[in-house]
């Protein structure tokens, strides 16, 4: 939900979704006040995996038309040890 009323903060229909949301799971509602709602692009994002330890890769999200349809990638920087770990976890 936060991408989406990150792109269009003016819609109502979108806020009555968190609003019912935020009724319904009051913990859920205190999480979503800890973060600011925006689309990410190009950040870092650190992963813990006990395979390979820590390693942080870049968010990047690819739209496909007007329809809302989104896919998301994680990907490492060439030649930093992320992107060894991530060869690790994708051979096993």
């Amino acid at each position: 939900m936060r991408a989406p009323t990150a792109e269009d903060p003016d819609a109502p229909e979108l806020w009555a979704v968190v609003a019912e949301f935020r009724r319904e799971c009051p913990k859920c509602g205190a999480m979503w006040d800890r973060h600011e709602a925006r689309v990410r692009r190009g950040e870092p994002k650190h992963f813990r995996r006990p395979e390979v330890g820590d390693l942080t890769l870049v968010i990047e999200v690819m739209r496909f038309g007007d329809d809302g349809q989104r896919m998301t990638a994680y990907q490492a920087e060439p030649g930093r040890a992320d992107e060894a770990a991530l060869g690790k976890l994708a051979a096993r």
